[in-house]
């Protein structure tokens, strides 16, 4: 069996952490790690309930120099909303979906960092962004946190 790293693992919380909440019980939560993720956010965008919460893989920042590990100023983990207007079943529009994630995940603790470790939104205006193709919305939003590649 494979191991996970830490950066998967820090994905696997984060999921862990949305399928908990009963605001988003009945919206699909894809991580990019999947096969054939193109196919598998149609089906659930195009011809499932119309909404869809993608989870990108982290990406580290730069390295700290003459610092064991490595340690990374920050990862950065991209969350994107999927919605197609003329399908969303959900009852929630997409800048709900938003808000209801960025209360949930901002300042959160994951749990397998430190409790000195917490999860925030990006202070970069860049790192929100909304666009439309088609019927099909997208929100997305990077959320931030110290992170090194060894456990404490």
């Amino acid at each position: 069996m494979k191991t996970e790293g830490i950066l998967e693992k820090l994905q696997d919380s984060i999921e862990k952490r949305l399928l908990s909440l009963n605001e988003l019980r009945n919206v699909p939560i894809l991580t990019y790690k999947q096969s054939d993720l193109h196919s598998v956010i149609e089906a659930n965008v195009k011809t499932g309930i119309g909404v869809a919460i993608l989870l990108m893989p982290p990406i580290p920042s730069y390295a700290r120099t003459h610092v064991a590990g490595p340690v990374f100023h920050d990862v950065t983990i991209e969350i994107k909303i999927i919605e197609n207007t003329a399908m969303n079943e959900l009852g929630k529009s997409l800048l709900s979906l938003a808000e209801i994630i960025m209360q949930h995940l901002h300042m959160w603790h994951p749990d397998i960092l430190d409790e000195n470790y917490q999860l925030e939104l990006s202070s970069e205006p860049q790192n929100f962004k909304v666009t439309r193709e088609d019927n099909i919305n997208y929100f997305s939003m990077c959320f931030g946190i110290p992170c090194h590649l060894k456990f404490i």
